[in-house]
């Protein structure tokens, strides 16, 4: 039997590994504009592309993908032999992300350090959710609205390829902060991907 206290514990530590806020970090040290006040507003590799070129923003985005996979490592040595530290650790990692205390609660979207997550975990699901993107950006042609409303088919597709519970716990929980994090975008403009010049 798994004390309680360990679970808060490995919430705690996914959260401030996902709290990391390597978009803001990585603008800083390369003098570029910070992401939370110009472009999407986003702290996430497409937005920082914008702010630093593409190998900056290709760079945030592996580092953010890593975070997840940190975490559910940092917590599995925490709480060996349970699975049900990787939802609990993966989720609080994204919500870390998503919202960082480091940062005045701005953040990313969480689709990097999912998609890092996944990559580990099972990698089937990422195109599925690919695809769900790429149908709903054709019908809407809209990015934030599509994309927010395909990473919804993460926890459904994970229950039909049959997966362990805790795996589609996670991509049900997962899927949450993303998707709100979207909502604020869905009556926006969508915001250009322009990146700058001699990027």
């Amino acid at each position: 039997m798994v004390p309680p206290l360990s679970y808060v514990l490995a919430a705690f530590v996914g959260y401030l590994i996902g709290a990391f806020p390597t978009g803001v970090v990585l603008t800083r040290i390369s003098g570029r504009p910070d992401p939370r006040f110009k472009g999407s507003g986003h702290t996430g590799g497409l937005n920082v592309s914008r702010m630093g070129g593409l190998a900056l923003g290709v760079l945030t985005a592996a580092v953010d993908a890593s975070k997840g996979v940190v975490a559910l490592t940092f917590c599995r040595l925490l709480v060996p032999g349970d699975l049900w530290v990787i939802p609990i650790a993966g989720v609080a990692a994204v919500v870390g992300h998503n919202w960082s205390p480091f940062i005045g609660f701005y953040g990313g979207i969480g689709l990097s350090l999912l998609f890092g997550l996944f990559l580990l975990l099972q990698p089937l699901v990422i195109p599925v959710v690919f695809l769900a993107w790429l149908v709903l950006y054709l019908a809407l042609r809209h990015r934030p609205r599509s994309m927010g409303l395909a990473i919804l088919v993460l926890g459904p597709t994970l229950l039909l390829l049959s997966q362990p519970e805790h795996l589609v716990a996670l991509g049900f929980l997962a899927s949450i902060p993303v998707f709100l994090k979207h909502v604020p975008d869905f009556g926006k403009p969508e915001t250009p991907v322009i990146l700058p010049p001699g990027a």
